[in-house]
């Protein structure tokens, strides 16, 4: 396609996709900064490129970033770089091998952007695309944020049931990681979309604007799930400093401390499993002998 280069077809082994936006998206960011994190981490090789274009505009507030890069010396332009989405590969000893893109959610044309990103995608073979995102919550900092997930298949819930993931219920506006999972079954292609949560304080006016806290759970969860061997210490540690610079506040922001408090015992009771009831548990039993009965029969 006319709006992607691509410099490298690398042979991979059985790939899957992890996908990382800049924008709405990208909460403490989660998306972008865990993204980031591993494909350094790993050393994974740029491949291919997103001319991004035509799909954003340029002339929005905050849009700086996304506008074509220029090299200006002694009056002269020296260089003009346009902005672009990134694909990169690593080769994975111990398992499926990985694409990493990391790029900005598009702001115009999403049907066109989706259409070339699955292009690359089924070009070296991939079958299923993680998308991580992160989304601001009213969670305690002192705790392990949540992650939680949508699906292209009913099957993967029972493949993610092993993790500590929430499944989400949602109606309103959705971004790119709700759109690509519809282009992925029309495709053949799995999709799992990962959502870490940053703290977010609304009655203290305190939000975790760059979150590596968030970012250490999303990459916890992401090397397990792709059977990625490394070392996140120096990750572990990054996020570390959340908690410390949320602490510091306690003393200067009045009623913050008790605020964080109550915020740990909701967050703490949410977390513990609901007790069953003895009416409960018989149900539970008729249902399993039922079954039991089923699979006989047949």
């Amino acid at each position: 396609m006319e709006n992607l280069i691509i410099y490298e077809k690398p042979k991979l082994n059985n790939p899957s996709l992890v996908g990382g936006f800049a924008g709405w998206p990208n909460a403490g960011e989660i998306s972008t900064g865990s993204i980031t994190y591993l494909k350094n981490k790993l050393e994974a090789k740029k491949f291919a490129e997103l001319k991004g274009e035509e799909f954003y505009i340029f002339q929005l507030p905050g849009a700086e970033s996304l506008r074509p890069y220029g090299v200006i010396e002694g009056g002269i332009v020296k260089d003009i770089k346009p902005h672009l989405n990134e694909f990169y590969y690593w080769k994975n000893e111990k398992g499926g091998d990985l694409v990493f893109f990391r790029g900005d959610e598009p702001q115009l044309n999403p049907e066109k952007y989706i259409d070339s990103f699955l292009k690359l995608a089924e070009q070296v073979g991939v079958k299923r695309i993680y998308t991580v995102g992160g989304v601001h919550e009213k969670i305690p900092h002192t705790r392990k944020p949540r992650i939680s997930a949508t699906v292209s298949d009913p099957k993967l819930k029972e493949e993610l049931s092993e993790y500590d993931i929430e499944f989400i219920d949602y109606k309103g506006p959705v971004s790119i990681h709700t759109m690509l999972p519809s282009a992925c079954i029309r495709k053949g292609m799995e999709s799992i979309a990962l959502w870490g949560s940053s703290t977010y304080y609304p009655e203290h006016n305190i939000i975790v604007s760059r979150n590596p806290k968030s970012w250490y759970a999303m990459v916890e969860m992401l090397t397990k799930m792709l059977q990625v061997d490394i070392d996140l210490e120096d990750l572990r540690k990054l996020g570390e400093e959340v908690d410390t610079r949320m602490d510091q506040l306690f003393n200067q922001v009045p009623g913050l401390s008790e605020y964080v408090e109550k915020l740990e015992e909701e967050y703490d009771r949410e977390r513990k499993p609901m007790p069953v009831d003895l009416e409960s548990k018989e149900i539970i039993r008729e249902i399993e002998e039922q079954l039991r009965q089923q699979r006989k029969a047949e």
